[in-house]
């Protein structure tokens, strides 16, 4: 099934475990709190986003953690 013409297809942040050095940014700019926590492992790093509490695409969401990640370690996936 594909989407309508003029229809908006929802984005959903994603994170590139291999890219996040884990510096919590997208944890504190996230006004919704999705992301949950990012825990610095031995083998790299695991972000965790809670897409119930994702309000990526919803009015006021800007998508501060894709936006302020210095490592650019998130990108936009369809939802």
């Amino acid at each position: 099934m594909t989407a309508r013409a003029g229809a908006s297809t929802k984005k959903r942040p994603s994170i590139d475990e291999q890219k996040c050095m884990g510096c919590g940014l997208c944890m504190d700019s996230c006004e919704s709190h999705a992301v949950k926590g990012c825990m610095v492992l031995m083998n790299g790093v695991m972000c965790v986003i809670d897409d119930n509490a994702c309000q990526a695409a919803q009015p006021g969401c800007e998508y501060r953690c894709v936006k302020l990640c210095p490592n650019k370690a998130f990108s936009l996936k369809n939802a």
